[in-house]
């Protein structure tokens, strides 16, 4: 499972998943081309040769794998800003304190 790092910078962290969002997009956008073409042949009931049928078997896999790590990322992502919610929150109590 991979670790979203620290970043220390909101650009960059912007840029990543801008960039991130991007690929993906095109990822899913390409299986779901795929998928249609699937349920197409399987509605005229038309068999690929083999070659094909495996080909779109790892098309089929590789968009499930990426939208499992996307969602992997997405939590991560979650959670980093749910302890950056934290620690801001301790903060901004910690200087009012010292304030009051």
């Amino acid at each position: 499972m991979s670790k979203v790092p620290f970043w220390p910078c909101t650009e960059t962290l912007l840029s990543f998943l801008a960039t991130f969002t991007e690929t993906k997009q095109t990822c899913f956008q390409l299986g779901e081309v795929w998928s249609e073409v699937v349920c197409e042949l399987e509605e005229e009931q038309i068999r690929p040769i083999t070659p094909d049928e495996e080909a779109l078997g790892a098309i089929s896999r590789t968009v499930a794998e990426r939208a499992e790590h996307v969602l992997e990322v997405q939590k991560e992502l979650l959670e980093a800003q749910n302890q950056q919610d934290l620690i801001d929150e301790q903060e901004f109590f910690a200087e009012v304190r010292v304030t009051s």
